[in-house]
């Protein structure tokens, strides 16, 4: 219950006040909203945006997202709002968030077990990449939740690797992995057959898998995933299918799209700030597991436990091995290791991409805290631990705290109740901050970190659900479809936008937008006399044959430009 009400509180503000983002969640929504609007088989095999396809992605987020709204509709997207399409990764967030919690209990025994599953749920569902993603109607929620799922049962095999696992559990397994294929390819899969791998590398026997029953897997995979391939194939014609498929898997690997590129280390640098606030521990953490899992041991004047020798690591590795202990944490060090490596490799960068490792990441932190009575961690008052936790309290948490004011006043929306509210909030958490330092200062990280978690919360509260909504000089597409419904509220007159290509706004416009290119404003206003056009300013000023009705100013944080749009109307 308690994981729960904090999910709620973390996730829900803003759930349904927040205007639709571009361009990835309008690009999903919409399709999802034709999907819904198809009477047909082909509407529901092959995803489309007005016409273009969209199968770049496969088709579960966005089945999931039309039966959603349509639930909520009654089959009529008429009536729809874009938090319908949301609710799939709302769902997703709240599922990792328990799925975490449990995958605790059965990693490490007992009272131990439960409380450092419950930190870390409480950990992952504060980290700001988590609030963002749970209010996206994106694809990315939904396979976090789907390898999550994976890892826990994988781990309660290995954990009972000794014993004959259960026809439910590995049916429910391979299920759950063919379901992330079916959402985003082939990053479940991967996630756990890395984690399998680096388990048969550490126990030098592959034995254990074979009780996973493999070959059933591949059966369940096959049967569940390609009888919308052979479909899909069958609607677009196999060999471009193939080709797309190949391009978005090896494309995005050796060559950076659509410029998200970064050097080696970019995922490891942004985690700082994604993690916050359980990135307090998280450097210490893994090396605290290495130092276990290797039995290595502590040298003076080093928290970590690091070796002074490396050659000593290779010394100890058969009997570290054989003895069996640490399973937990060379669980979750296969679940981290190999695919942080695969994702750093990869040429085409996005922060999203490292989120199915999070759950593990937080067991690890929540468990570094709870290694000792009372959560007192020995020798992080030195060298660069110190550094690095101190960093946390007056970078990281003084971040949080005061972030929202900033942006606020960036937004030009520091006024009224709101401003009053926001401050407040702000100064309570600067104090909280203050606070929190002591704790460090004493080496309380326990009550730190919870300090931690709330001044998250109240940061994400102000900023996902008071601040952002009431943006609306960021949400151009909004505004202008408002517009557009005050002239046009039957929706009967055509419509197209010139250098206002963004996805957002045909979704806001239920799919009515065409969007053109200057040079093609004469010829469409000539085969649409009577029609409404949006376009920049300066193009309207020069078109006498059109009246404005509306003045849209606004910035445009696709493009990172401030502009001035027009909403005119070509009358015959």
């Amino acid at each position: 219950m308690a994981l729960l009400a904090w999910c709620s509180l973390l996730f829900i503000p803003g759930f349904f006040s927040l205007p639709t983002i571009d361009r990835d969640e309008a690009r999903f929504a919409q399709a999802s909203r034709q999907m819904l609007e198809s009477y047909s088989v082909r509407g529901w095999v092959v995803p489309k945006v007005q016409e273009r396809e969209r199968l770049n992605k496969p088709p579960m987020i966005y089945w999931t997202q039309a039966i959603s709204a349509g639930a909520l509709t009654g089959w009529d997207s008429a009536r729809d709002a874009i938090w319908m399409y949301r609710i799939p990764s709302l769902l997703g967030a709240i599922i990792t968030v328990l799925a975490t919690w449990r995958i605790g209990c059965v990693l490490f025994p007992g009272v131990v077990g439960a409380r450092t599953g419950l930190l870390a749920g409480f950990l992952i569902a504060a980290a700001p990449i988590f609030a963002w993603e749970a209010r996206q109607a994106r694809a990315d929620q939904l396979l976090v939740m789907w390898t999550t799922l994976t890892m826990w049962l994988l781990a309660s095999a290995w954990i009972s690797r000794d014993q004959t696992q259960p026809w439910i559990r590995t049916t429910l397994l391979w299920l759950l992995i063919a379901l992330g294929i079916l959402t985003k390819g082939p990053i479940t899969p991967m996630v756990g057959g890395l984690a399998i791998l680096a388990l048969c590398w550490w126990t030098r026997s592959a034995r254990w898998t074979f009780r996973l029953r493999p070959i059933t897997g591949v059966l369940i995979i096959l049967t569940t995933a390609l009888p919308w391939v052979i479909l899909v194939g069958s609607e677009v014609g196999v060999g471009h299918y193939w080709s797309i498929v190949f391009d978005e898997i090896l494309g995005r690997s050796m060559t950076p799209k659509e410029g998200h590129s970064g050097p080696p280390g970019y995922h490891t640098l942004l985690i700082f700030a994604l993690f916050l606030p359980g990135a307090m521990l998280l450097g210490a953490a893994i090396w605290r597991t290495v130092a276990r899992t290797l039995c290595l041991p502590k040298p003076k004047n080093n928290p970590t436990g690091l070796p002074r020798r490396v050659l000593s690591v290779v010394a100890r590795l058969p009997k570290t091995r054989a003895s069996g202990k640490h399973d937990a944490e060379i669980f979750l060090l296969a679940w981290i290791l190999p695919s942080w490596v695969v994702f750093e490799l990869v040429s085409t960068k996005l922060p999203h991409y490292t989120m199915p490792l999070y759950p593990a990441l937080a067991l690890l932190t929540a468990r570094c805290i709870y290694a000792t009575a009372g959560g007192f961690v020995e020798g992080l008052d030195r060298g660069i631990a110190r550094i690095g936790i101190r960093s946390w309290v007056i970078g990281g948490l003084m971040t949080l705290a005061l972030g929202p004011v900033v942006l606020m006043i960036l937004l030009k929306g520091f006024e009224g109740l709101n401003a009053i509210v926001v401050t407040a909030l702000a100064a309570a958490s600067v104090i909280a901050c203050i606070r929190a330092y002591r704790m460090v200062r004493m080496g309380d990280l326990k009550q730190a970190q919870a300090i931690g978690l709330a001044i998250a919360a109240v940061s994400m509260v102000s900023l996902l659900g008071l601040i952002l909504p009431l943006g609306d000089r960021i949400f151009v597409s909004q505004r202008l479809a408002n517009a557009i419904h005050e002239i046009d509220p039957e929706q009967a007159l055509p419509l197209a936008a010139v250098k206002f290509h963004e996805d957002s706004l045909v979704f806001n416009t239920h799919g009515r937008v065409q969007r053109i290119d200057e040079d093609q404003l004469e010829s469409w206003l000539a085969a649409n006399p009577d029609s409404l056009v949006v376009l920049p300013a300066n193009i309207a000023a020069e078109r006498q044959e059109l009246k404005a009705h509306a003045w849209i100013a606004g910035y445009n944080y696709s493009k990172g430009k401030h502009g001035l749009w027009v909403v005119a109307r070509s009358s015959p």
